[in-house]
């Protein structure tokens, strides 16, 4: 009996705090019920008992609190936001409707009110909850791609690690192997977090790990499927871009620059000097097709290597090494 009431007690805390960041939404559900039983009460008077349908009253009722519930159970499980705004209006409209058909089987009103067939009658609810589909469709979309491009690396080293197995990335030789000596529209991006190694030394393995999946993920959220990401040295990451003209790659690595700048410095600002450098090397420029080799292929990732540049000048570098 104790179990079962402490599981109740949990279940209403655990969704009141996911309630908590809409509660203007409640606000809003209440002034509606209140402003909709007013004005059914200003605009006509209450059936007598004999002449109510109990029947049409239950099933109507039960369908607006569902309704509600279905709203609250929304608004605790998503953060705000444009997609849940729209599940809101959307629900809420529906319930505006739904709440109507209740009132009517408590009221009579006049002959010449009209906004209460408008009430129930507006499809407005469901076109908005329609939208709020679509866009969590597209949402749920960016989440898959980006949890499948998480999925599909292996291990780059066997050796016991706290590194996150899921967020694993292809072995060196694997990522070299994708290097097609016959396109020309190849471009390998490096991007290092400076004074890693100063994490490593200061905080243990665990930390500099934990920072290097932080690392990884934002780097994953910029990159397409055809895009592939090798990990070079410890807190040192190649991709390979693929079909992306330069201005593209320069956009992207100002993008990526931008987040992971700013990463760094609200997450560790008080604890390290972490920066970010890029360095590109074009994988199609003054290289002879006919000596393309592994080695050729490691001599692309030298180089850019090489032309590792701190974030703040990395856009004119590669403009230099992209022939912009």
């Amino acid at each position: 009996m104790w179990d079962l009431y402490y599981r109740i007690r949990y279940y209403v805390h655990d969704v009141w705090q996911g309630l908590k960041p809409h509660r203007l939404w409640l606000v809003v559900v209440i002034m509606v019920v209140i402003s909709q039983l007013g004005m059914n009460a200003a605009s006509g008077e209450l059936k007598p008992v004999t002449e109510l349908d109990w029947i049409d009253m239950f099933g109507e009722g039960a369908t607006a609190l569902f309704i509600l519930v279905w709203l609250l159970i929304v608004l605790s499980i998503r953060s705000p936001g444009r997609v849940t705004t729209l599940f809101a209006l959307g629900l809420l409209g529906i319930f505006i409707s739904n709440f109507q058909d209740l009132i009517d089987e408590l009221y009579q009103l006049s002959d010449g009110v009209v906004w209460d067939s408008w009430l129930e009658s507006m499809p407005v609810g469901l076109l908005i909850l329609t939208a709020a589909l679509w866009f969590w469709r597209t949402e749920q979309h960016r989440i898959q791609s980006f949890m499948e491009r998480r999925g599909v690396v292996s291990r780059i080293s066997q050796e016991p690690t706290t590194w996150d197995s899921g967020l694993a990335l292809p072995e060196y030789d694997a990522f070299i192997a994708k290097i097609d000596p016959n396109c020309d529209d190849q471009i390998l991006m490096m991007v290092q977090l400076d004074n890693f190694h100063d994490v490593t030394y200061q905080r243990g393995r665990s930390e500099s790990d934990q920072l290097a999946n932080s690392f990884v993920e934002l780097l994953l959220l910029h990159l397409r499927a055809q895009d592939m990401m090798c990990r070079y040295t410890p807190g040192c990451f190649v991709i390979l871009l693929t079909q992306l003209d330069n201005v593209s790659v320069l956009r992207l690595q100002q993008s990526i620059g931008w987040l992971l700048a700013s990463y760094c410095d609200r997450v560790y600002r008080d604890q390290y000097a972490l920066s970010v450098s890029f360095g590109i090397s074009n994988c199609g420029d003054s290289l002879s097709r006919e000596s393309l080799t592994k080695e050729t292929s490691e001599h692309w990732v030298e180089r850019a290597r090489q032309n590792l540049t701190p974030f703040n000048d990395a856009s004119t570098h590669a403009c230099e090494q992209l022939g912009c």
